[in-house]
């Protein structure tokens, strides 16, 4: 969150440290659930590949994505917000086609997740 706030205000060189912060913060992390746990570091590997694109890194940035991409397990079972999440980070991508069928799956349940809506 903390984040999102210092890049809707424009001080993204501190959206940066932040975001570097929660990543640090979610690969600490171990609960008894590794597939929540994969979750919450590909958000904040999503989360600091978006705040280096606003600094204007798209290598940094897709780096970021693409290490997003490959910590997320196995789609099979995903729930809705999770699925949301993979589809974000397809998005950022460029693997549209894969982001759109994920995102006619989420509006077939009635996904309604804000972030969903936005992009």
């Amino acid at each position: 969150t903390r984040t999102s706030v210092a890049l809707a205000s424009g001080a993204k060189t501190e959206a940066l440290a932040v975001a570097g912060q929660a990543l640090d913060a979610a690969k600490s992390v171990k609960t008894s659930d590794p597939i929540a746990n994969a979750y919450l570091v590909a958000r904040a590997y999503r989360l600091a590949g978006d705040t280096h694109r606003s600094l204007g890194n798209a290598d940094a940035a897709r780096a970021a994505w693409t290490q997003a991409l490959a910590i997320l397990p196995n789609p099979a079972g995903e729930r809705p917000f999770e699925m949301s999440d993979r589809r974000m980070i397809l998005e950022r991508l460029g693997r549209t086609g894969e982001a759109q069928q994920l995102a006619k799956r989420l509006s077939a349940i009635g996904y309604r997740e804000p972030e969903f809506r936005r992009s």
